[in-house]
């Protein structure tokens, strides 16, 4: 059953604790897009603009907004984007085939040991980046402990490297 209002009835204004309240996810998201424009979108804006100036270090540089900078990098630099964008690739594609089948086996079949198992997965990020490729470094290096020992056996060549390479880029990334 439908009612409707009287045309007579006294226009009824909306309590001053509702505003207060419709605007309160307003306030509450303030502080992260403040952080948000100062840690971001400030920078950027810096970094479109520095892209566009001209000059040199010794006369200094001037905003000319000159947009072949992006070409010009682009063709000087064509070969190491495209093998960035490469790499990102397969580190990507790689993290989900090993990452998929772990994640999808602790939520279904890690029982009672679930967190558990999530706390040793979510483990080596505690530590240092800067640590982990230090590591990485020492094991992969041409007199390492891995390869080193492989190159005294006579199993690898002297000549046999890896760091540098696109796989250890990858490894290194992962």
């Amino acid at each position: 059953m439908e009612r409707h209002l009287q045309p007579d009835l006294p226009d009824v204004e909306v309590p001053e604790r509702r505003k207060k309240r419709a605007r309160a996810p307003y306030g509450l998201a303030a502080p992260a897009l403040v952080w948000l424009f100062v840690l971001f979108v400030i920078p950027m804006i810096a970094m479109v603009s520095l892209s566009l100036q001209t000059g040199n270090s010794l006369e200094g540089f001037r905003q000319t907004f000159r947009f072949a900078n992006y070409t010009d990098a682009l063709s000087q630099n064509g070969d190491i984007i495209l093998r960035s964008l490469r790499n990102a690739a397969i580190v990507t594609g790689v993290a989900l085939l090993l990452a998929y089948p772990v994640a999808y086996w602790i939520a279904f079949y890690g029982g009672k040991f679930k967190n558990v198992f999530l706390f040793l997965l979510l483990l080596p990020f505690f530590i240092s980046f800067v640590i982990r490729t230090v590591a990485w470094s020492f094991i992969l290096s041409d007199n390492g402990i891995i390869f080193g020992t492989l190159k005294t056996l006579g199993v690898l060549p002297d000549s046999y490297r890896v760091l540098g390479t696109t796989f250890a880029v990858i490894a290194g990334i992962s």
